[in-house]
């Protein structure tokens, strides 16, 4: 720093320059060289690289990273120096969404053949799994050759999640109330023209009916709109205990004749307060399956490797269909296949909020429902592996 004669400060360059005469030195000369400009524009750079709302890395076109941005390593949760100088397809943290028909090792070199490349993905951390919208862009030196690759990320997974929910809410209405508006047609006709009191009590009763379940599916809606906001704020922890027997009594009390045995091998570990709701969604799924009688629900809790909860449920029903299977596992469903009401999407929703994971086995026997969540613990330990790594 050179200070002037007015106090300021000014970052200088020093180049020292031998002065000769008749080759032989005689001094040196001291060039002081304004390098201010440089400096604001290095900042400038280093400020948008380490953007709070976007993660980045650098690549090098043979595919071994040269260096990452605070957020993406705070977002993985894991030190800077695992992922400096290793290739980026062989870290588990980024997995880019199969239905865009690119691996990471392709996305890289197409971007080294010159190509910008949008896509998405999953990034998974401490927080559980980010949905993210990955570009990979090539970045030129002065000759014009690609030297390195720019892996920028940006969060989209409320924004996802709102549109899926959006996307849930318009089926609900197109499908599911419209049904139950040509009902209310019928049988309003129907009670109008009843002679009979007890006949016109067992029409109300029908109606009752149709709007108890309205009001049911507002509430399931306003439960999974509030947590798609509030879960990633919410630090607010249960003891698994505690959460597994709520859910358990509140089904019992709407099932008496139900029976439902819990198990919990993990009394000291806690959750997030939110996994009552799915929790309770599944075991009642699990009762009510078949409507048979005399149900018959286990509910066992054990922790796994690294800071992870298994729930498993299992009930003597009929079996789950394939549809409503197939939005637990995968989170999707066709406009001409799809559940009929919000429960299953509840329970999927909340738990993929909570960064956990759902498998379905339907057998003779009846269904098992295991979720896969992780502990508060573990959402505070950097070494966070995702659910798919624990044997």
């Amino acid at each position: 720093m050179l200070v002037t004669t007015d106090g300021d400060t000014v970052p200088c360059l020093l180049r020292a320059i031998p002065r000769t005469i008749d080759d032989e030195v005689v001094g040196t000369d001291v060039l002081f060289i304004d390098i201010s400009e440089r400096e604001k524009y290095t900042r400038r750079l280093e400020a948008v690289f380490n953007s709070p709302h976007q993660f980045t890395a650098l690549v090098r076109p043979n595919k071994i990273v040269t260096d990452v941005n605070d957020t993406l390593v705070a977002r993985i949760g894991v030190d800077r120096s695992t992922i400096v100088g290793e290739p980026i397809d062989k870290f588990p943290w980024l997995d880019l969404d199969p239905n865009h028909g690119l691996t990471v090792c392709e996305a890289v070199n197409r971007a080294g053949g010159g190509e910008l490349v949008q896509t998405e993905g999953e990034l998974q951390g401490p927080d559980g799994l980010a949905r993210i919208e990955v570009w990979f862009k090539p970045i030129r030196n002065a000759a014009g050759e690609i030297t390195l690759i720019a892996v920028e990320g940006k969060d989209i997974t409320v924004k996802t999640r709102q549109r899926q929910h959006l996307q849930v809410f318009q089926r609900v209405v197109r499908h599911n109330v419209r049904n139950d508006l040509n009902k209310l047609v019928g049988w309003t006709t129907i009670l109008a023209e009843e002679p009979d009191a007890d006949c016109r009590q067992d029409h109300l009763r029908r109606l009752t009916r149709i709007f108890d379940g309205w009001e049911r599916l507002t509430n399931k809606m306003q439960v999974i709109d509030r947590a798609i906001r509030e879960i990633p704020h919410d630090e607010s922890t249960v003891n698994i205990a505690e959460v597994t027997e709520t859910a358990a009594t509140a089904v019992r009390d709407d099932y008496s004749d139900a029976t439902i045995a819990v198990s919990v091998d993990a009394t000291d570990e806690t959750v997030s307060r939110w996994l009552t709701r799915p929790l309770t969604e599944v075991i009642k799924n699990a009762v009510a399956a078949g409507d048979r009688e005399d149900p018959y629900v286990n509910v066992s809790v054990r922790q796994v490797d690294n800071g992870w909860l298994q729930i498993v449920v299992t009930d003597d029903g009929p079996g789950m269909p394939d549809i409503e299977r197939e939005v637990l596992v995968t989170g999707e469903e066709t406009p001409l296949q799809h559940g009929s009401g919000l429960g299953i999407w509840l329970i999927r929703m909340l738990v993929s909020v909570l960064g956990g994971e759902i498998d379905v086995d339907v057998t003779d026997t009846g269904t098992e429902v295991v979720l896969r969540v992780p502990t508060s613990s573990a959402n505070r330990n950097l070494g966070l592996v995702a659910p798919e790594q624990i044997s």
